[in-house]
């Protein structure tokens, strides 16, 4: 693999891998996830990839791995931090989709809350899948990242029953998955330190001076496999009161 050494910043937009901390934890286990559902012969399309550490992390177990964002700058990062030989990245627009049932599997993780048309979103991703593929969409729980948080990128967030139902109307959700996490200290110390950060622009300034100052691990061979997940699990039980949902969802034509 190529690499260069690309300097990335937090926002609170879009989790960048050098945070190395629960929100960029709870991400990456999302994509361990979906491990379970492909294989060495599957093209992959990750939808809202951001700068791509999550469609890198998966081109090791698909034959083709394609990275789409509406950002220039998270797309121009991604293709400077990870190339490889079935690794791409586009800029697309929903307007001039290029994809056409060509994916046997797309993942869109932590996107659906911060479009104002969901239903364009699933649509354009139920065109790229072939018959049959599989679709792994997640979402915040409104109930933990809602008016409690007022999170300015978020256009609005749902309940597991308005998600169900909205995915459902394109896909058949063959699973309900809540995304939990076992250490609820770290959760809230989190949520504390990036909401002051967002709030005050000295702070995330400092947060970012402090990230830049760490060596960029991610760029190692195997950074991603090595990463602990393990304060973070997935279950089927009581979704309706996770941190987070994800479904499984599969494309049926016939």
């Amino acid at each position: 693999m190529k690499s260069k050494s690309e300097k990335l910043y937090f926002t609170g937009e879009r989790i960048i891998p050098e945070l190395e901390n629960y929100f960029f934890r709870e991400h990456i286990s999302r994509y361990k996830l979906a491990i379970k559902y492909i294989n060495e012969g599957s093209d992959l399309l990750d939808v809202g990839c951001g700068n791509g550490y999550g469609t890198f992390f998966l081109s090791s177990y698909v034959r083709r791995a394609v990275g789409v964002d509406i950002s220039d700058e998270a797309v121009a990062q991604a293709e400077k931090l990870y190339q490889l030989p079935n690794l791409s990245f586009q800029v697309i627009d929903k307007n001039k989709w290029p994809f056409a049932e060509e994916f046997d599997i797309v993942t869109c993780f932590e996107v659906f809350e911060h479009v104002s048309d969901p239903e364009n979103l699933l649509e354009i991703i139920r065109k790229s899948l072939k018959n049959r593929g599989h679709l792994l969409i997640s979402t915040p729980n409104i109930d933990v990242f809602g008016e409690k948080l007022r999170i300015p990128f978020h256009f609005k967030e749902y309940s597991l029953r308005e998600f169900v139902d909205i995915v459902g109307r394109f896909f058949v959700v063959k699973a309900v998955f809540g995304q939990r996490q076992k250490k609820a200290w770290q959760k809230k110390w989190n949520f504390w330190i990036s909401g002051l950060a967002m709030k005050f622009p000295i702070l995330m300034r400092i947060l970012n001076w402090q990230i830049s100052r760490k060596p960029k691990r991610y760029l190692e061979p195997g950074y991603f496999e090595r990463v602990r997940t393990d304060d973070n699990y997935f279950s089927t039980e009581h979704p309706e009161s996770a941190d987070y949902f994800v479904l499984l969802c599969q494309k049926n034509t016939t």
